[in-house]
């Protein structure tokens, strides 16, 4: 797959896997939605769930940003505010 140069490499720690930021203008994002996938079905797209503080634990009523990823053209783009 293609992965956009928007993206730096993570090399620190020498990881065996290749490595990429998909984050790191904003970062804060954790990507996981319960029992389901981050990518899209062709892997080009990932969406990820950013809060809005990281420095204190996200509390009932918290908004939170739903973001899609573009891997292949580095971009990305808020499309729902979540206040689960």
């Amino acid at each position: 797959m293609d992965i956009s140069s928007n993206f730096p490499k993570y090399t620190e720690y020498s990881p065996e896997v290749p490595v990429w930021c998909v984050t790191p203008d904003r970062g804060g994002a954790f990507h996981r939605f319960f029992d389901t996938s981050p990518f899209n079905p062709s892997g080009t797209k990932m969406v990820l769930t950013r809060m809005m503080d990281e420095q204190q634990p996200p509390r009932p009523g918290d908004p939170a940003e739903i973001v899609i990823v573009d891997l292949k053209e580095g971009s990305e783009k808020t499309v729902a505010t979540s206040y689960g």
